[in-house]
């Protein structure tokens, strides 16, 4: 049994770089069990957004991400602790929004944090 998930992923960064290696910190730290393909390439973001948002996310412009896909009721906390991990590696602007069966969450970054809005 699990959870619908529409989900909003804004990603304003100038430093790809910072924010991969931020990335796999967070796979390699966290406490959240979070499978992926043996044959997944980190060496982009896109890529590394598959793994948080599905292989179903829709790349629309630069950094906005879309994505509707059924998890688990616990993968809202692990997207939204994701974001907050990576928020220094992002800039100003930079958001989630995340539509789970009823009301939502967002998160906006601003001075290199992650600020809970909804």
């Amino acid at each position: 049994m699990g959870q619908v998930y529409s989900v909003e992923l804004r990603l304003i960064c100038h430093d790809e770089k910072k924010l991969l290696e931020m990335a796999q910190r967070y796979m390699k730290e966290t406490s959240a069990v979070v499978t992926y393909p043996k044959k997944t390439d980190f060496s982009s973001v896109d890529s590394m957004v598959k793994v948080f948002f599905t292989n179903n996310t829709e790349k629309t412009a630069c950094g906005l991400y879309l994505s509707d896909f059924s998890a688990s009721y616990g993968w809202e906390s692990v997207m939204t602790e994701f974001f907050e991990y990576v928020a220094p590696a992002l800039e100003d602007g930079s958001s989630i929004t995340i539509w789970p069966d009823s009301d939502y969450d967002k998160l906006v970054v601003k001075d290199k944090k992650a600020r809970w809005i909804h």
